[in-house]
């Protein structure tokens, strides 16, 4: 008797264990951008955490993606986006929010910095 209700309680441990396994679905951040429907290829670029160009960068702003989205993933990629006067305001003209435009405007310096001269 002790047996079988022995092997029945590990068959229910055992069945427990594998219902309830978390499910991986699609980061919050990526539905946004498909609800937004941002251009497939700067979609890709973003899943898959890779540095983001200019045209994706303002076709993020024209999509109305927000600044406080956008500012993050670009410093997460810890590149040197170098933009000129004339590409920043065309993230402006583009719906591009004032955080997005102030780190672009600082962001070529703050990974540029020689460390004591390498």
């Amino acid at each position: 008797m002790m047996k079988l209700l022995l092997a029945a309680v590990s068959v229910a441990l055992c069945a427990c264990a594998t219902v309830n396994q978390p499910q991986i679905g699609t980061p919050g951040y990526l539905k946004v951008l498909k609800a937004k429907k941002v251009d497939p290829v700067t979609y890709a670029r973003i899943a898959t955490g890779r540095v983001l160009g200019y045209g994706d960068i303002r076709n993020l702003a024209a999509k109305g993606i927000p600044g406080k989205m956008i500012v993050p993933y670009l410093k997460a990629t810890r590149t040197p986006y170098d933009y000129s006067a004339k590409e920043i305001n065309g993230l402006v003209a583009a719906g591009g929010e004032d955080v997005l435009v102030n780190y672009l405007g600082k962001a070529a310096g703050i990974y540029m910095q020689d460390e004591g001269d390498v």
